[in-house]
């Protein structure tokens, strides 16, 4: 049962005058995305903000604060349900809200989607750092956060489970678990396009080939068991 209410989430009480009008049990809000979702969610969606090795404006990373005040003005459909960063993070939408995060209509019903602060060019001794553990402390109770609220007492039944998730074909869950962004298909011409082949067509490539998501499921599991 819900304990949540609007002033929990960021993007409901900061609404973007962009967005158009979207509906959810805790009302209608003006948010980027498609309201509410009527499937339990069991696939964590991991992306970082800086996804596009081209991007090199930004020489440090983004901070979860900066990047919630930068959703709540942003033109593009995106949105995400929460931020992270190495002290913090925030919690953009409730989990049964269906954000625009990972490009996929079918995949964002049943997806949770977390932005880790950081770039995709960042290497895999990043992520193993004291930095990026910090990271992914902070992602891991941001989804805690999300379930806590959502279900309550009960939140561990419905909490989605430490391990890899698959996607079938279309996006739809195969194995309910975690994954990047770069693993979720893309349709294109009215065809499901799969990764790597996706990239071809704008699905985004984040985080990276080398990133240990083994390690954050160490972390986020340690974490559930608290």
């Amino acid at each position: 049962m819900p304990i949540d209410k609007k002033e929990n989430y960021y993007n409901f009480v900061h609404e973007n005058p962009n967005a158009p009008i979207t509906k959810h049990r805790l009302g209608e809000f003006r948010v980027f995305g498609r309201g509410q979702s009527e499937h339990i969610k069991n696939i964590g969606c991991l992306h970082v903000p800086q996804w596009d090795d081209k991007n090199i404006a930004d020489k440090i990373d983004q901070s979860a604060d900066a990047l919630a005040l930068y959703q709540t003005t942003r033109k593009d459909w995106a949105s995400v349900h929460l931020y992270a960063d190495t002290d913090s993070f925030i919690l953009m939408l409730p989990g049964d809200y269906r954000c625009s995060g990972c490009a996929n209509p079918i995949t964002e019903q049943y997806s949770i989607e977390a932005e880790i602060s950081g770039f995709m060019r960042y290497p895999k001794e990043h992520w193993l750092s004291e930095t990026g553990r910090k990271k992914f402390v902070n992602t891991a109770r941001a989804y805690i956060q999300l379930f806590q609220l959502q279900y309550g007492k009960d939140w561990k039944d419905f909490a989605i489970p430490a391990q890899i998730g698959k996607l079938q074909v279309d996006g739809s869950p195969e194995v309910p678990g975690f994954i990047q962004h770069r693993d979720v298909p893309l349709l294109s011409g009215g065809k499901w396009v799969q990764p790597p082949d996706s990239f071809k067509y704008g699905q985004h490539e984040d985080i990276s080939p080398d990133f240990p998501i083994e390690y954050f499921l160490k972390i986020y599991e340690k974490e559930l068991l608290k």
